[in-house]
């Protein structure tokens, strides 16, 4: 028992300091942009459920967004 670590968390990937700097820095510009799988336009203001591989669920309102802002 002494040898667990208690409080830490445990689960998960490692949480690496530092955001998109420890990265790298800016996306790379040689790769083509890759094209949605979904049109998610058709479900605007819907409510969605979305089933993950492993047996996970989520429901959710999808909302209007505009990136080019």
């Amino acid at each position: 028992m002494a040898d667990r670590a208690r409080g830490r968390g445990g689960r998960g990937a490692p949480r690496g300091g530092g955001g998109p700097s420890a990265r790298g820095g800016a996306p790379s510009t040689d790769k083509p942009r890759r094209e949605a799988i979904l049109d998610l336009s058709k479900y605007q203001d819907e409510r969605i459920r979305v089933k993950f591989t492993g047996g996970r669920q989520g429901m959710s309102t999808s909302l209007p967004l505009n990136l080019a802002t």
